[in-house]
C-alpha cells in the first residue's frame, strides 16, 4: 500500500490555520514574516524551507524536523512519480556484495 505524502502547506492549512480560524496572513505577522511567504506555502506554491520551520515550531510547539520530514516526505513522493525517476529506478540494479577476497600468502 503506497504512503500519500501531502505537502507542508496543506498541511499548515488544514490542522493549524483551520482550526485556529486563522489566515495565513495573520500567522505571517505574528511570525514576523512577509504574507506572501506563508500564502505561498499554504497554496503549496512554495518549499518549506528550515527558516519557516524554525519559525513554525516556536509558533506551534512542535518541532522543525517535524515541518522539514513533512517536505522531504512531499519531495521523495513527487520525485518517484515522475516517469523519467520511475524509469530509471528501474534500471538500476541492486549492488550485491562480492565474495570477500582471502589473501594467500
Amino acid at each position: 500500500m503506497a504512503v500519500v505524502a501531502f505537502h507542508p502547506g496543506e498541511i499548515l492549512q488544514e490542522l493549524y490555520l483551520e482550526p485556529l480560524n486563522m489566515s495565513a496572513g495573520r500567522l505571517a505577522r505574528i511570525l514576523g514574516l512577509d504574507r506572501q511567504r506563508i500564502q505561498r506555502l499554504v497554496a503549496q506554491e512554495t518549499r518549506m524551507t528550515a527558516s519557516t520551520a524554525l519559525l513554525l515550531a516556536k509558533a506551534f510547539s512542535t518541532t522543525p524536523q517535524y515541518w522539514m520530514n513533512l517536505q522531504a516526505n512531499f519531495d521523495l513522493q513527487q520525485a518517484g512519480n515522475e516517469p523519467a525517476t520511475r524509469a530509471h529506478l528501474e534500471a538500476i540494479q541492486p549492488i550485491q556484495e562480492e565474495e570477500p577476497m582471502v589473501a594467500v600468502g
